[in-house]
C-alpha cells in the first residue's frame, strides 16, 4: 500500500482510537518488527523490520517506534528508508495497528479493530499531535526555569546530581530539560509532589554516603531512618528535626558537607 507524500514531503502518523485511549491512562506502546501477511512487500507472510544498521555479526538492528505521552505523532519525511530500501512510510503505513492497513485485523463486517494510529487527515488528528507539542514543550518550558534548589530536587528524582565539574548545573539542566519533554506527567508529579525535598535529600545523602543501604534499609551511621525510601520520607516528614540535621550535611552544589550523626527529636 503506497501513496505519494503531501506537497511539503511530509506525512504525519497520530494516535487514535485505542493507542490514544492507552497513552492517556498513561501507558507507551511500542513497535518494531509486524508479519506482513497481506504481501504488502512482496512476500506475505514476511517479518518487516525497518533496519537502521547491523551489529559486528551482520545482525540486522531494527528502530523501535515508541508512542507515550508526549509522542502522539511521528513525522515521516519523503526519501527515509532503511538500509533494505523499505520506507519509514510504507513500514508504518503498512503495520496491522495503522488504520487502513492491509495486515490489520478485520471483523467478518470489514470493520478494522485494534487500530493505534493513523495518517493525520484530519482537524481531530491535528488536535492530537499539537497537544503533544504543548504537554512537552510547556513541561520543557517550566524545566528551564527552575531556580537551583528546586532542579537539583528534581533532577535527584531521576538520579542526576551536580558535579565540582559543572559548576552552572548546565549538564544537570539539560538532564531535566530532556526528562520533563519525554515524560511531562511524572516531570508535573515530581514537581508538585509535596515530598519532593524529603526525598532529594534521601537520595542526595545516598549518593553522598552520608545516607547508606543495607538491602532495602537505610541507614544513618546506626540508626535505622527507614525500611525503604517511602518509609524514610515518612519518617524525616514527621521528624523535622532530623530532617534538619540530614539536610545541613548536603550540599546539591556537588560538595558534600561534613558527615555526623542523626539529629535525634526533642
Amino acid at each position: 500500500m503506497k501513496k505519494p507524500f503531501n506537497s511539503n514531503n511530509l506525512t504525519y502518523f497520530v494516535l487514535t482510537g485505542i493507542g490514544l485511549e492507552k497513552i492517556n491512562r498513561g501507558g507507551t506502546h511500542s513497535m518494531s518488527t509486524y508479519v506482513d501477511y497481506a504481501g504488502a512487500f512482496g512476500s506475505p507472510g514476511a517479518t518487516i523490520r525497518y533496519v537502521t544498521s547491523r551489529d559486528d555479526r551482520g545482525r540486522d538492528k531494527g528502530k523501535y517506534f515508541t508512542w507515550s505521552e508526549s509522542h502522539r505523532r511521528f513525522v515521516v519525511r519523503e526519501g527515509e528508508r532503511d538500509i533494505n530500501g523499505i520506507t519509514q512510510y510504507d513500514f508504518l503505513r503498512n503495520a496491522p495497528e495503522c488504520e487502513g492497513s492491509p495486515n490489520g485485523s478485520y471483523s467478518p463486517d470489514g470493520t478494522q479493530t485494534n487500530i493505534l494510529y493513523r495518517e493525520m487527515n484530519t482537524a481531530k488528528d491535528a488536535e492530537v499531535a499539537l497537544e503533544a507539542d504543548q504537554v512537552r514543550i510547556l513541561a520543557q518550558a517550566n524545566a528551564l526555569s527552575l531556580e537551583l534548589t528546586v532542579l537539583a530536587e528534581v533532577a535527584a528524582h531521576i538520579g542526576i546530581f551536580a558535579s565540582k565539574d559543572d559548576p552552572n548545573n548546565l549538564q544537570m539542566k539539560v538532564r531535566v530539560v530532556d526528562w520533563a519533554g519525554k515524560h511531562p506527567a511524572d516531570y508535573w508529579a515530581v514537581l508538585n509532589s509535596g515530598d519532593r525535598e524529603v526525598r532529594a535529600v534521601i537520595r542526595k545523602a545516598i549518593a553522598d554516603s552520608i545516607l547508606s543501604v543495607k538491602g532495602t534499609i537505610i541507614m544513618w551511621e546506626e540508626t535505622v531512618i527507614g525500611a525503604d525510601e517511602n518509609a524514610a520520607v515518612s519518617k524525616l516528614m514527621n521528624d523535622p528535626a532530623m530532617f534538619s540535621a540530614l539536610k545541613e550535611k548536603i550540599d546539591f552544589k556537588g560538595v558534600p558537607r561534613k558527615v555526623g550523626r542523626p539529629k535525634k527529636a526533642e
